[in-house]
């Protein structure tokens, strides 16, 4: 099933231990069974029923993570037929020349490791750290096999492009973003003045700059005569409030379909304060 695969005949424990991890494997496991292997042999002693009890366990998992991950949110008979389902595909014996579920006998372990990925994808609520932790996750396996890019890494990069594209597909999906943008431009503007700031902003798309000069730059040496420093105190300043702007005063900004109202007033007020600490006030 995975990387001990050789038996343990060296003259010492230490020796036994490094043999037993030992195998003619193209992955490493690293990250995803030896450890398993190490917490087994730390409970019970080293022997050759490491590799056994490891291999039932992973089964052991195999099972229950598949039967979970097709019940979904469904529950009474439905879930328990999804679940008994899924479980009877991979408990069914298979025919030598195909592979269900487990793809291959030397990645098992890494089925283990990327149904609790899919797990978490599924159950978990929507917040920010959800991402971070899948992309962590799917580094971790990565370090133990590589196939995790095909089999984990690629169809999230595929169901997150066709997500993106069913949403931008959606009617005036454009003509509501392009409105926020100006929106945002208008009330930086507008915050400007007000604080007597020589500042400018302009946009296309979602896509916007702002400028610490009386008028968009239109050359190099427009672009040269910035006020770069004032930038620096207003980029700093927005972000002690909340606001996380383009860190270079020459570098350009998007606004995304997430961004509202209440997002926008909340930038209009952080750079109410940030406009007169960008000129010293």
């Amino acid at each position: 099933m995975a990387a001990a695969a050789c038996t343990t005949q060296g003259p010492s424990p230490a020796s036994a231990s490094i043999s037993m991890y030992c195998g003619s494997s193209d992955v490493s496991f690293y990250t995803t069974e030896l450890p398993q292997y190490m917490l087994i042999e730390a409970i019970r002693g080293l022997g050759p029923g490491v590799v056994n009890l490891a291999a039932a366990m992973t089964y052991t998992l195999l099972v229950l993570l598949a039967g979970l991950l097709a019940k979904g949110g469904a529950g009474g008979r439905e879930g328990r037929a999804r679940f008994l389902l899924a479980a009877g595909i991979v408990l069914a014996p298979q025919l030598s020349a195909t592979s269900t579920l487990l793809q291959a006998p030397d990645h098992t372990g890494t089925a283990v490791a990327l149904l609790v990925v899919w797990l978490v994808i599924d159950r978990a609520r929507p917040h920010w750290l959800v991402p971070v932790a899948v992309c962590a996750m799917l580094a971790w396996i990565m370090a133990a096999d590589s196939i995790v890019l095909l089999t984990g890494i690629v169809p999230i990069a595929v169901a997150a492009g066709l997500a993106t594209l069913q949403l931008v597909a959606q009617p005036r999906f454009l003509e509501r973003i392009e409105t926020v943008t100006a929106t945002l431009i208008d009330g930086l503007k507008r915050e400007a003045r007000a604080a007597g700031v020589d500042f400018s902003a302009q946009s296309i798309g979602s896509m916007f700059g702002i400028y610490f000069r009386d008028a968009p730059p239109k050359s190099f040496a427009e672009v040269m005569q910035c006020d770069r420093e004032a930038f620096n105190r207003f980029f700093h300043a927005m972000l002690e409030r909340g606001v996380y702007l383009a860190p270079s005063a020459y570098e350009a900004g998007f606004v995304s379909s997430a961004h509202g109202p209440a997002e926008l007033e909340a930038t209009f007020g952080a750079a109410r304060a940030a406009f007169a600490i960008a000129m010293g006030r």
